[in-house]
């Protein structure tokens, strides 16, 4: 048997990956919008390095400001920063939360597809265990 072409299996994948479809050859779980967990990570840490940017740059508007005046000026622009951190945190969490009920359900099918083959099996073997019993007596 011929091996096969590593440019071959790579268009597979990049065919089915255009099509929205999962190969085997991936290794991370779908999520619904078709984005990988290991996707999702990465997009969660380019939207917390842009936001450690833009947290930088209000850090720099606040120094910028008069030590005794504007201290009104210089608290809004820390409850921004606070607030920013926070709605990304809470954004964050719960597209993990989605990520990780996906795989909490994709586990439960397969426990119970898993479960159901388990009593496939106790009862093919308690069948063939009747009939040897029988088998044996009745020889």
């Amino acid at each position: 048997m011929g091996k096969v072409k590593k440019t071959h299996l790579k268009n597979k994948k990049a065919k089915a990956k255009a099509q929205g479809k999962k190969t085997e050859a991936d290794g991370d779980e779908v999520l619904d919008a078709g984005e990988t967990s290991h996707e999702l990570k990465r997009r969660h840490a380019a939207e917390r390095k842009a936001l450690q940017a833009k947290i930088v740059e209000l850090k720099r508007q606040r120094k910028k400001l008069p030590k005794k005046k504007n201290k009104d000026d210089k608290k809004a622009l820390t409850e921004e920063m606070k607030k920013l951190k926070s709605e990304m945190k809470l954004e964050h969490q719960m597209s993990y939360g989605k990520d990780m009920m996906m795989n909490c359900r994709r586990l439960v099918s397969k426990w119970k597809r898993r479960k159901d083959m388990m009593n496939l099996k106790m009862m093919i073997m308690k069948f063939d265990y009747l009939k040897n019993k029988r088998g044996v007596r009745g020889g």
